[in-house]
């Protein structure tokens, strides 16, 4: 069991992980938050049941085809919406709620309340040593793996990686060196939208995807800033790996409903004890 406990961990922390890193880079770039984060990652799993399930296509496929259309919505979002209130939190914070409520009302009427998943695409188990780890869950942890280290590699290594990292660090320097802010903010929000979907994808042939799956994703995202830090996407990886432990090893020798509590008991820790996170800046 503690085998296998640590195996769910490291599932549920990778997942936390690639959310919350879209939620935590649109935060350091725009300095915004969006709470319509959950309702992405949302979308995500639908289109992947689409495609999964109802067009039949190869999974890889349909989560590059996923993350591509979900990229494109979250530049049109940034683009007519939330560049509207740039660098301001509270009305960022209002707009992103009307815009959560509309895109779970919009999946509510087009997929009603019904769980929907798909077949897995990765059948079997995996034996390491005395370990049996099923396939598909075994694929999405290195899948999530494989994501973040592409997005470090893409903010260390790329031109606009390093764009996107200098209007975070000062957006007025940054303008004066000839980055386009209005680029840079469209990118990091397509970024975003797309890592969202990805775990979307990922998440169908696990569990199950229904209109309500959003709350509960951007509940996690944000637990996990609060305990890495705002803006932090190291802080993003150390506190959803850490949230994805504790709460899999409560879950697992607590039980559901008091294991969940944990993850509260750590922001409200977090909070008192270092209120800018574990990797966040003073």
């Amino acid at each position: 069991m503690l085998e296998q406990t640590i195996v769910n961990a490291l599932l549920l922390g990778m997942t936390y992980v690639v959310v919350a890193s879209g939620l935590t880079l649109v935060f350091g770039v725009m300095h915004v938050f969006n709470f319509a984060h959950g309702e992405l990652y949302m979308l995500g799993g639908f289109a992947g049941y689409f495609l999964l399930e109802i067009l039949g296509l190869n999974f890889f496929v349909a989560m590059v085809l996923t993350m591509a259309l979900m990229f494109l919505v979250g530049v049109l979002i940034e683009r007519y919406s939330f560049r509207l209130v740039r660098g301001n939190l509270i009305p960022s914070m209002i707009l992103s709620l009307g815009l959560s409520m509309s895109l779970s009302g919009f999946a509510l009427l087009a997929f009603t309340e019904n769980d929907l998943s798909t077949a897995s695409p990765f059948p079997g188990v995996v034996h390491v040593g005395e370990m049996v780890i099923s396939a598909e869950r075994l694929m999405v942890i290195i899948l999530c793996f494989l994501i973040m280290a592409a997005m470090f590699f893409f903010l260390h290594r790329f031109k606009w990686g390093r764009a996107m990292r200098a209007v975070a660090i000062d957006p007025e320097a940054a303008a004066l060196q000839g980055i386009s802010i209005d680029l840079v903010s469209s990118l990091s929000f397509g970024i975003s939208s797309a890592l969202a979907a990805a775990a979307g994808v990922m998440i169908v042939p696990l569990f199950k995807v229904n209109s309500s799956m959003g709350t509960a994703a951007v509940i996690n995202s944000l637990t996990v800033i609060v305990l890495g830090g705002m803006g932090s996407i190291p802080g993003s990886v150390v506190g959803g790996l850490l949230l994805g432990f504790v709460n899999a090893f409560a879950i697992t020798y607590i039980g559901g409903t008091i294991g969940g509590i944990f993850a509260f008991i750590m922001i409200i820790i977090m909070i008192m004890v270092r209120p800018k996170g574990l990797m966040g800046h003073d």
